[in-house]
């Protein structure tokens, strides 16, 4: 049996654990060892506690703290926030990616939004990456594109120059593009296509769609006004939920990062706070409306079971998603700054006729094109390496 290495480098939230965590299961039961090395600790054990899988710390590239230096146009910006735009802070990464591999020796890498871990392995072992249209562009292309129809920050041929260097001193491979550091990688983008920006120029068997079978459509009526599935750290948050409380006291919110304190402050304002994760298509299923940031997961089930959606998108990544789906009629997205009026105009809106008709027409399809469920090929694709 192989010994396989789990890998969560950057993002945030729970979803890149998520995404890993039924391979890692599936792999597990057929007998071979699996060892997660995650970029939070703390929050990974929310879904990976008593799992029975070793985790640990992986190499952690520090973001900027408060203003970032320049603006995120492109995947090359992001990477230079995390070390790419700096030889030394970059090397002293990848190193640490180099001892960590040679204490686990793993017989295959599976990751998620880990490019520095691509780039240190270099080919010398397998590697399998689960990712979308943001975390995992294609590898063939000589520049990343603009994102968003933003314009690139930093200049990619800064970013090789440094990789080239760095690479050198470790006596590794360098890749010919900036791009080229995903190149050694087997990617699986494990969305849906129309959340790909790329799905038009991808190889054929990268986009396998979601791992498991979507939700099927709710049947019954909505039971209550909203849920929300939010971050307590969005400095909106408190007041989004005071003012959706306000328009309708029956709705509730699960808040993944909030202390048991501050979960009994905001229900001492009325606001009807879940102490544990509930379960998404059905607590979904039993709203009127779906009050999320903007990840992936969370959006696919919003429309898979045919909920009108409320965005309200933390990052850059998030904001990508919203204009994804923004043509289809059954979201609305806040902007930055947005103020309780603006709040209260999009529940409005959401409630109108049209926005349920359109979730309710967007889960048909969906469920006329399923069932998905793309694990099966990636375990299949994974034990050639084991």
């Amino acid at each position: 049996m192989g010994r396989v290495l789990f890998a969560w480098e950057l993002g945030e939230g729970l979803g890149h654990v998520s995404r890993l965590l039924p391979v890692a299961r599936e792999l597990m039961q057929r007998g071979h060892e699996c060892i997660f090395a995650v970029r939070d600790l703390g929050l990974a054990a929310m879904r990976l506690a008593d799992q029975g899988f070793m985790v640990i710390q992986a190499p952690y590239a520090v973001l900027p703290q408060g203003r970032i230096p320049f603006s995120v146009g492109a995947y090359g910006d992001i990477l230079g926030l995390v070390g790419f735009n700096d030889p030394t802070r970059l090397e002293a990464l990848l190193r640490g990616w180099d001892q960590l591999l040679d204490m686990i020796r793993p017989d295959l890498v599976i990751g998620d939004y880990c490019p520095l871990l691509c780039l240190a392995i270099s080919g010398a072992i397998p590697v399998i990456v689960l990712g979308d249209g943001f975390t995992l562009p294609p590898a063939d292309q000589s520049t990343f594109d603009p994102l968003a129809n933003r314009q690139p920050s930093l200049d990619e041929e800064e970013l090789l120059a440094h990789v080239r260097a760095v690479q050198l001193r470790r006596g590794r491979p360098a890749p010919e593009t900036l791009p080229g550091i995903l190149r050694h990688a087997q990617p699986f983008i494990i969305t849906l296509p129309e959340l790909d920006s790329y799905a038009g120029r991808r190889a054929p068997g990268v986009g396998v769609g979601p791992l498991q079978p979507l939700p099927a459509p709710a049947e019954a009526p909505p039971a209550c006004g909203w849920f929300a599935y939010l971050s307590l750290s969005h400095p909106s948050t408190p007041a989004l939920l005071a003012t959706l409380t306000q328009l309708d006291p029956t709705g509730s919110a699960y808040l993944r990062d909030a202390s048991a304190q501050e979960r009994t402050a905001l229900a001492r304002q009325g606001i009807r706070i879940h102490d544990t994760p509930q379960d998404l298509p059905a607590a979904i299923g039993a709203a009127g409306v779906l009050v999320h940031h903007g990840g992936l997961g969370t959006l696919e089930v919003g429309l898979a079971v045919g909920r009108p959606q409320l965005i309200v998108p933390r990052q850059l990544e998030q904001r990508i998603n919203c204009g994804l789906i923004g043509g289809w009629g059954g979201a609305v997205s806040m902007a930055v700054n947005f103020t309780a009026k603006n709040v209260q105009d999009a529940f409005q809106r959401l409630k109108e006729p049209s926005f349920p008709q359109a979730a309710h027409e967007k889960a048909a399809e969906l469920q006329r094109r399923g069932p998905f469920g793309s694990l099966p090929q990636i375990v299949r694709a994974s034990e050639i390496h084991l």
